[in-house]
């Protein structure tokens, strides 16, 4: 009723539109954990990361969902389960209904885009960061988890003085790249 009113600058509207999301995550969570046919503990050590719209608390009524699933279990079912469970999450959170869908939701930013994992370990993770994330993943590594346990991924995910340095190198020589690259692009305009 407030957007309707025009009472909402774009800003509160875009952090309603979050929390909103936000909430609907957290129950959807629940819900998918409880309608599961196996688990091995009462409550899932499972967060959802938001990127994106999301991640920056920037939501409009047509953005989707981009959502990384990270659990911390060390349960030798673990990854089994989890990978099981954000397939049901996903399906409810993005399935068509009567009603439409919920939300459109973008996993291509786990660790290996469409080719990996669903749900990823917190330790999986943090290597996949450290050791084999390109460029643009350490620019946009500016998420906030959004539902679910609060793991302690923080820590586990900045990078080591060795790391840093290296990384910094490694967009050094990418930075040149690109420099390169438009210097050529600027001598060389496309033809009408």
């Amino acid at each position: 009723m407030q957007d309707l009113a025009d009472r909402w600058p774009l800003e509160a509207l875009s952090d309603q539109l979050s929390y909103l999301a936000d909430i609907l995550l957290e129950h959807t969570m629940w819900r998918v954990w409880q309608a599961m046919p196996k688990t091995h503990r009462s409550h899932p050590r499972f967060a959802i990361i938001g990127y994106g719209k999301l991640g920056g608390k920037e939501l409009a009524y047509g953005s989707d969902l981009d959502l990384v699933y990270l659990y911390d279990d060390g349960a030798p079912e673990a990854a089994d389960i989890y990978s099981k469970y954000a397939r049901r999450l996903t399906t409810w959170l993005s399935g068509s209904t009567g009603a439409g869908s919920l939300y459109q939701t973008d996993l291509r930013l786990r660790p290996n885009g469409d080719s990996g994992f669903q749900a990823h370990s917190l330790e999986a993770f943090a290597k996949y960061q450290h050791e084999n994330a390109w460029i643009w993943e350490h620019q946009a590594l500016s998420p906030r988890p959004v539902r679910g346990q609060q793991l302690k991924w923080g820590a586990s995910l900045k990078p080591s003085a060795a790391k840093s340095s290296a990384c910094r190198a490694k967009q050094t020589r990418c930075g040149r790249k690109s420099l390169k690259m438009r210097s050529k692009n600027a001598a060389h305009p496309p033809r009408p």
